[in-house]
This record gives C-alpha cells, structure tokens and sequence, in this order.
C-alpha cells in the first residue's frame, strides 16, 4: 500500500488486479445558471454539476450519495462506506396539469412540497439550479406552459364576457325602453 498524502491520493493493489488511483481531493464545480427554455441543455448542466445519472430521472433535491469512513468504538477502526439518499417512489398530483406523475423523490423534496403546498408550487418557485434535473425541468416547464395558457384562456374569457357585457348595456332591451 503506497500513500502519498501530500498530494491527496493513494493507490492500491488488491488480490493481484491492477493498480488504482483515487482522487483524495475533488475541485469544486461552479453551477451555471440556466433559463428555463433550456430544456435540452439539462444533459450538460448535470455533466457540469457531476450527478449521478439516477438523480436526473427523479426530484432529488442535490441530494447525493456521500461518501465517509465508519469508526470503530473501542479501535478507532476505519472502514469505507457510503451514505444514498433517501429515495422513495410516490405518486404526485400536479393540480395544473391535472394529473398524477410517478416519480423517484427524496424525503428533502416530500418536505420542500409539503412546505409550498403542491409540487405545482414547488417547481415554480425552486429555482433552476436546485432542481437538478431532467426530469424536474421538464416537468417545471410543462407546468409553466399549461399555467401561461391558462392565463391566457382566462384573459380571453374576461375580454368575451366584457365584450358580451358591452352589447347588453347598449341594447335597447337591457335598459328598459
């Protein structure tokens, strides 16, 4: 076993394989920022962030696996391992669009949704770079598309009944005579 700790690594050799370098130090990444019509360019925002594929098919909030020793009580032992994130699969209505979505999500989110109310709540006021993935920015912005329609059939409504509400106050008989 060969360990050079001024530079941060170490190399080992196990049962005849061949040897392997780890990285004792990763440099940190800087996030770009992304605008919400983007949605193709997710693939490369999660490149940039380093994510695990898996957390790009569900709302995991930057919630990653960590890595760390166990130490032991009475030794001092130190044993590698890692911690996963919470992850459950549940099914999560979207009141915009008025249907249900199966999605892989971790506890953090359960709460961050609860705390907004819906998860409509939720992605529209998360910013982009906390969500973190695909399937999170594509859902966020079908639900902004349907809400701007929304908005725009409502406008469209209140002209109609403005413009119907014009020609009775003109007619003859609304007003009586």
């Amino acid at each position: 076993r060969i360990r050079r700790r001024a530079e941060g690594w170490r190399c080992r050799r196990r049962r005849g394989r061949k040897v392997m370098f780890f990285g004792g130090l990763v440099p940190s990444l800087s996030l770009p920022q992304l605008p919400i019509a983007l949605a193709g360019a997710t693939r490369q925002y999660a490149a940039a962030a380093a994510l695990p594929s898996r957390a790009l098919r569900g709302l995991y909030g930057g919630k990653e696996v960590q890595f760390g020793n166990k130490v032991s009580k009475d030794g001092g032992n130190k044993t590698r391992r890692k911690w996963k994130p919470n992850v459950v699969s549940k099914n999560l209505y979207s009141d915009i669009l008025e249907k249900k979505f199966k999605l892989k999500v971790t506890t953090y989110v359960l709460r961050c949704i609860k705390k907004h109310g819906s998860l409509d709540n939720y992605l529209l006021n998360t910013n982009v770079k906390n969500i973190r993935s695909d399937v999170g920015l594509e859902l966020k912005k079908r639900v902004e598309l349907a809400l701007r329609a929304q908005r725009e059939g409502m406008a469209g409504q209140v002209a109609q009944t403005e413009a119907v509400d014009e020609t009775l106050a003109g007619s003859p008989t609304q007003n009586g005579a």
